[in-house]
């Protein structure tokens, strides 16, 4: 393979990484065949996260299990995220002021959820044991 081929390949896979429109391809690993490219498993999973209500969130944490592959919904609170373990992915939900929500992926590209307030006591809100004496009672028995 002559040299310019390989530069138009690495200059088409680089702008393609850039720009996002593409999948990301890589080089198939071992080989010295540059015209082999695998495909990487990932697809992009999109959907919306609102309250009890069905008011939208802004500002949920949407991640990937096991990765550090996350996003913030917008103000509608929708959200876009492209899985780097498409086939297994699963997806975590966390916001302030409500329950973590876990859920899998599987094969949706699609995936709306409804966050539900976690009621958690706050400062002095807690009960707190009846006093007990520090002595316990005796009688004088003569």
């Amino acid at each position: 393979m002559t040299l310019i081929l390989r530069k138009h390949m690495l200059r088409t896979c680089c702008l393609a990484a850039l720009l996002g429109t593409l999948p990301a391809v890589t080089h198939a690993a071992g080989t010295g065949d540059y015209d082999t490219l695998q495909q990487n498993d990932t697809r992009r999973i999109s959907g919306r996260v609102t309250d009890d209500t069905g008011k939208p969130l802004m500002g949920v944490t949407v991640v990937e299990k096991g990765t550090t592959n996350g996003v913030s919904t917008t103000a509608d609170g929708s959200y876009t995220l492209r899985l780097q373990n498409a086939e297994n992915a699963v997806l975590e939900f966390s916001f302030i002021g409500y329950r973590n929500t876990e859920l899998p992926a599987g094969t949706k590209t699609t995936l709306d959820v409804q966050l539900t307030e976690s009621v958690t006591p706050g400062c002095g809100q807690t009960e707190l044991p009846l006093p007990s004496p520090a002595l316990p009672s005796c009688r004088h028995r003569p």
